[in-house]
């Protein structure tokens, strides 16, 4: 949500398309996606600069959508998790259901995409959920993929 005060017309809530973008009155699309939230205050303070005298431009996050994991194999609901937080493995096996009676609990396989590279981590899920290897209870990353075996 963006709002301009003391500019009730300038109260807006608009979504980031898919090019990376908002659109904003009197300023037009301005790139959003891979900037923060002070950063996108300060580059429409500069733009409306133009336009309003001395405006004061706030932004607030009001919600993450970009944040999707996805989990396949012998789960209870396979498909794409829309994460609203950080997430550890062992809770995005919970969201989606739980290992199936089928599961090979010793061989959990996380694949990443990073640096133009795709990595597979092989974990034992009997070693994180008994103490034994908590490490490998990770922070998932958007994009990641939890394999079931």
């Amino acid at each position: 949500s963006i709002s301009v005060w003391k500019e009730l017309d300038m109260t807006k809530t608009v979504a980031i398309r898919p090019d990376g973008k908002i659109t904003f009155p009197l300023v037009g699309d301005v790139q959003a996606a891979g900037r923060t939230a002070r950063q996108l205050s300060e580059d429409l303070t500069r733009l409306l600069g133009r336009y309003i005298k001395e405006p004061v431009v706030t932004v607030v996050v009001e919600e993450i959508n970009n944040f999707k994991v996805f989990v396949l194999g012998e789960v209870a609901t396979q498909g794409v998790l829309i994460l609203r937080r950080r997430t550890r493995l062992l809770e995005a096996v919970a969201l989606a259901g739980g290992l199936s009676k089928f599961a090979d609990k010793s061989d959990v396989v996380l694949m990443r995409f990073e640096g133009g590279k795709e990595t597979r981590t092989r974990i034992d899920y009997r070693k994180v959920v008994s103490g034994e290897r908590p490490e490998l209870n990770v922070y998932l990353k958007p994009g990641d993929t939890v394999i079931v075996n």
